[in-house]
């Protein structure tokens, strides 16, 4: 009867794609802050957006609609699975080491462009529907050329699978250059773009953002993924590509952000196939108020036939008692997220376990088991926030040349833990939530006397997320109302943690209005 995540699951990858689908809420009527999912939504190439912030369910819902729109006729075009697995971080940073950053992008839109050429031949070669419309001869010649780069095709292989592979057989930089500079490279291109794709239904292939490997190594796996976009986004211009080869990729915030720094700013300005997820106070409402409207009757403390957050709760409003004045419960539970779905779906999903404790309990303070289940969700956040900014930290430490980062890294988790209780020091010895400009040098000296060097700390903190800035009483974080700058503006009045911090650090609550 009772669910035991009734909001739904918090990894979207993790989620049954049917599930998704069914329980998909459409922000957009409701708010220009996230994309459209309309006719044009199909066309879609780009979806981005931050960690947790519905990537994996649009994509899911986007090849839903592609799959109704074709429905009627049968093989009128093939879509491949959602890939959501790149395992490579330690061959990553390999490969970025190999070339100085003025050329890495380069490097890595080509390597992605040559990973997808050798997906796409490889579905001609192992997928009935597909190859049953190429020519003998043709299918020999793929299969010539998968021998050329000694890369295998006996099965049928994604994008992520051969991007791996790549990197793993060509280990060095000039093997690198040597399969990037292939002269079968001009073969493939040929015909794949004037025989196979003209003869062959749209092929569409979802690469969904990986978010748990961009995390073990940021400033990489960024670099890796702006190569991602470019080359998706060059094929375009090719039209048979653009009509028969429907790429989709999941693409982090942080990455996209890069890319408009770039020299690539004027043209993706104003991009019809980017859907970005930003999402706010006021779309996140929505998103919670329909998520309550699903639930199941027996959830509701109220009058269930009214289905919202006072009905859910009990109650609408929460006291807070450190500013002596009342706050609407909505937002209560916002601001202590990270102004993701997937923040809401994880309090939420606690929160929806006191109509059971209320049925056991007639006496319970339903106001107290709110602020107590917020405030653990919240410092899981906060936890989560300081761990990412430590494997940061890590990385930024790691030498130059270092090759073997699974020794650095993975092997050394005590390391790691040990850069997340500086930080956490770091944070706990200012004891505040707020802070004037002044005090962000006590911040410095503080991590540079902890760390014994200077970390960029607050760089680290405003690229993740935790420190952020006050302007004419709007907060703003990195990425939210285009704050797409990689360093902190240190010219402002006032700065703030978020409110998960707070819970996660346990320090003063000092600011007289709440951070949301």
């Amino acid at each position: 009867m009772y669910d035991i995540n009734p909001f739904g699951n918090t990894d979207g990858a993790q989620s049954n794609p049917q599930d998704l689908v069914e329980n998909f809420i459409d922000i957009i009527p409701r708010s220009a802050a996230v994309g459209g999912v309309g006719e044009e939504f199909i066309s879609m190439r780009f979806i981005v957006g931050s960690k947790g912030s519905g990537k994996t369910h649009y994509m899911c819902v986007l090849r839903e609609r592609v799959l109704e729109k074709n429905k009627s006729n049968y093989n009128s075009v093939f879509l491949s699975d959602i890939e959501n697995s790149c395992d490579g971080t330690d061959l990553v940073i390999k490969f970025s080491q190999h070339y100085n950053s003025d050329i890495l992008n380069e490097k890595w839109k080509l390597l992605w462009e040559k990973a997808i050429y050798c997906s796409v031949m490889s579905l001609f070669i192992n997928v009935e529907e597909l190859n049953e419309r190429v020519s003998e001869d043709n299918l020999n010649l793929l299969k010539k050329y998968f021998e050329d780069l000694k890369l295998t095709y006996d099965c049928r292989m994604g994008v992520y699978n051969y991007f791996v592979q790549i990197l793993y057989i060509y280990d060095t930089k000039n093997k690198v250059d040597e399969f990037l500079n292939h002269k079968v490279w001009f073969n493939v291109k040929e015909l794949l773009i004037h025989k196979v794709l003209r003869i062959s239904p749209p092929i569409y292939i979802f690469l969904d953002s990986i978010d748990d490997d961009y995390e073990h190594a940021p400033a990489y796996w960024q670099k890796c993924q702006k190569g991602l976009f470019i080359a998706v986004y060059k094929m375009l211009s090719v039209n048979i590509i653009r009509e028969k080869l429907h790429i989709i990729v999941n693409i982090r915030d942080t990455v996209f952000a890069s890319i408009k720094r770039s020299e690539h700013q004027t043209k993706i300005a104003n991009e019809s196939h980017i859907l970005r997820l930003h999402w706010n106070k006021k779309s996140l409402s929505y998103f919670l108020d329909e998520k309550i409207r699903l639930l199941k009757d027996c959830f509701f403390i109220g009058n269930f036939h009214n289905k919202n957050i006072q009905e859910w709760l009990g109650i609408s409003q929460m006291h807070n008692k450190v500013r002596n004045c009342s706050e609407d419960v909505t937002n209560y539970i916002i601001r202590h997220t990270r102004c993701i779905p997937r923040d809401i779906i994880n309090i939420c999903n606690s929160l929806s376990k006191i109509k059971v404790l209320k049925l056991e309990q007639s006496n319970l303070d339903v106001e107290e088991e709110i602020r107590l289940r917020v405030s653990n969700c919240a410092k899981e956040i906060g936890d989560e926030m300081l761990a990412i900014c430590a494997k940061q930290i890590v990385i930024d430490e790691m030498p130059k040349n270092s090759h073997s980062f699974s020794d650095v890294y993975t092997s050394v988790d005590e390391y790691t833990k040990s850069r997340y209780n500086m930080l956490r020091q770091v944070l706990k010895n200012l004891d505040t939530d707020t802070f004037k400009k002044d005090d962000l040098k006590k911040i410095v000296e503080e991590s540079k006397k902890i760390f014994e060097r200077d970390i960029h700390i607050l760089d680290i903190l405003w690229l993740n997320g935790i420190l952020g800035y006050v302007n004419n009483e709007q907060v703003y974080f990195y990425m939210n109302h285009n704050s797409i700058s990689t360093c902190l503006d240190q010219n402002y009045d006032e700065y703030v943690l978020r409110s998960c911090m707070i819970d996660a650090l346990d320090i003063k609550n000092l600011r007289s209005r709440p951070v949301i």
